[in-house]
């Protein structure tokens, strides 16, 4: 029996080297290939949560001015009001949400643009 099993190891082939550097060098590729094109997803969807918070904040701060006939000098006045049930946190490298008392506008940048809640963005200049 052992000498059956020691014929049958010697009649098996593995991979050489070369095989597996092409498949290790092919495995390369697709890697470079894939991850720049992966590295803006994270960037469009920090600006996209941003634009559907400022379009949260927007109608939550409509219906406040609609009851009280002026805009929040804070955010946190939303929640209290019960207008919102939480006020959204931006994404990490974002800005803070920030209100224009005086147009209720809301704002928040991303890298050099600015967000806001009317829907327009704009550059910050360096």
């Amino acid at each position: 029996m052992l000498i059956k099993l020691r014929q049958k190891m010697r009649n098996q082939r593995g991979f050489t080297l070369v095989e597996l550097m092409v498949v290790i060098a092919i495995i390369g590729v697709l890697a470079a290939i894939a991850v720049p094109k992966m590295s803006g997803t994270t960037d469009a969807a920090k600006v996209a949560k941003i634009q559907a918070d400022l379009r949260t904040i927007a109608s939550a701060e409509a219906v406040y001015f609609s009851q009280n006939g002026a805009y929040v000098s804070t955010l946190a006045t939303l929640k209290t009001a019960n207008l919102l049930a939480e006020v959204p946190v931006p994404p990490a490298t974002a800005g803070a949400y920030t209100v224009n008392t005086t147009t209720g506008e809301v704002t928040s940048t991303f890298g050099t643009k600015t967000y806001t809640s009317n829907g327009t963005s704009s550059i910050t200049p360096s």
